[in-house]
């Protein structure tokens, strides 16, 4: 994110950082104070960071960069904090279950000192502790970001498009049962991402990696690219505590469902996902209250308008016709399409369909009665498929049905096939439909452990 006196004069660092003189300095050993950083805290007894929750600040804060963007957020969900130095060492860092770096900490003022604490930095983490990394807007700095552990390396330029973004897995603890807008956007550029890095957000059209996390020895790290105290396409106070709360016990064990109703205890959240089940962190079996579950279906729509989706009946006028084919939305976890199965028939058989041309990425096989799909970019609704010619004789509707296997589909892109609603396109009369609306919106996000939505086969 690159600051401009204009429209980014808040990122503009206008105020000294205030220390304690002899931290900024660097002269306060471990071994000299009881404490280091005036939270309370006996910095001089080092202890496991997964330990530190018993302590009196669960949060340390790094006081550098918009440390004010987090606290009503922290305050908000209870969670006790503490701004530290920004050349806090291990025996600083240990004493927090989390440590902070809140955005704009990779500016001229935070990266020197991250960058010589980058050792302690990666202990921190191997040890236990949850690192949770704000956007590092590194502007006229070095691209690497060395205080993460794997390979990070970014550009301090806007995103041209942060708004539009996806999920690309809405199975992990930190996406199940959010919306993409609830979650970061991308405002420092990905220019290099080591392979430990599972992305979970991605900018729409350009791939931008967004929200990224990976295990480290025995913590967790998770680099959020968005900015909470910007109110442009700024992501929610219930995404920042999903990704606080699965940084925070990423190994915690609990309760595991499957897509069959069946459930297993005491399994931790990778092994779980990896099974593709999905996570109950902190449950049993009984708590969890596992259900076989049908996935959602994506409603698809057939209309007498390019623009439009929903204008599902036209008066009939004889001779050549045009209609349009749209995948009108999709389930509530917006989750987007590969592919889709279906058929497509006039109750009239007097009326025939001439040519079907495909838009957006679609392509398809097979033509009218045994229709294939597929999709590029994971793309959800509403989105124009295609345009439909047919000569029309008598009155009557443009309907979806199975193809000749009696196969009628949409598959998602994690290959788990959904059943279809429809509604089709009556030329006089009324529409015929299985009578089916679009998928659920998102679940509450207070509920998020039990969402009952998608799983995988």
């Amino acid at each position: 994110m690159q600051p401009s006196t204009s429209s980014r004069a808040r990122l503009i660092q206008t105020a000294a950082l205030v220390f304690a003189p002899l931290a900024v300095l660097g002269i306060v050993l471990p071994g000299s104070a009881a404490d280091l950083n005036y939270d309370g805290v006996d910095d001089s007894v080092v202890i496991s960071p997964h330990e530190a929750s018993v302590g009196p600040a669960t949060v340390g804060i790094v006081n550098v960069g918009e440390v004010n963007d987090y606290l009503p957020w922290l305050t908000q969900l209870g969670y006790s904090y503490s701004l530290i130095p920004v050349d806090s060492n291990y025996a600083i860092l240990s004493q927090y279950a989390l440590v902070l770096l809140p955005a704009t900490h990779g500016q001229e003022q935070g990266y020197d000192f991250l960058a010589k604490r980058s050792g302690d930095y990666h202990q921190y983490v191997n040890d236990g502790g949850c690192l949770y990394v704000g956007q590092p807007n590194p502007y006229q700095q070095p691209p690497a970001i060395p205080w993460v552990p794997y390979l990070l390396e970014l550009d301090a330029v806007y995103s041209s498009n942060p708004c539009s973004r996806y999920i690309t897995d809405p199975y992990h603890c930190m996406t199940a049962g959010l919306f993409a807008g609830d979650l970061p956007q991308a405002y420092d550029t990905v220019l290099a991402l080591g392979p430990e890095w599972e992305v979970l957000v991605r900018e729409t059209g350009t791939e931008k990696p967004c929200l990224f996390t990976s295990h480290y020895g025995a913590g967790h790290v998770v680099v959020d690219l968005g900015s909470p105290g910007l109110l442009f396409c700024a992501y929610t106070i219930d995404g920042f505590q999903r990704m606080i709360e699965c940084c925070l016990s990423p190994l915690e064990g609990g309760a595991c469902c499957f897509a069959n109703g069946t459930c297993v205890d005491d399994l931790k959240w990778p092994d779980c996902v990896s099974a593709g089940g999905v996570f109950h962190p902190g449950e049993t079996c009984e708590t969890a209250q596992c259900a076989p579950i049908v996935p959602d279906p994506f409603t698809w729509t057939i209309s007498a308008s390019a623009n439009d989706p929903d204008a599902n009946a036209t008066s009939y006028v004889p001779g050549l016709q045009h209609s349009y084919l749209w995948l009108k939305c999709c389930p509530g976890s917006g989750v987007g399409i590969v592919g889709a199965e279906f058929s497509l028939f006039w109750t009239d058989p007097a009326n025939v369909m001439i040519n079907l041309i495909t838009y957006n990425g679609f392509t398809f096989q097979g033509y009218p009665n045994d229709l294939v799909f597929s999709a590029v970019g994971c793309p959800c609704g509403p989105i124009l498929v295609g345009e439909l010619t047919s000569y029309v004789s008598a009155p009557g509707s443009l309907c979806f049905g199975p193809v000749q296997s009696g196969a009628q589909f949409t598959r998602d892109c994690f290959q788990i096939s959904h059943v279809m609603s429809w509604t089709g396109l009556a030329y006089g009369g009324v529409p015929c439909s299985n009578g089916v609306l679009c998928g659920p919106v998102s679940v509450n996000p207070s509920s998020w452990g039990r969402i009952k939505g998608l799983y995988r086969e």
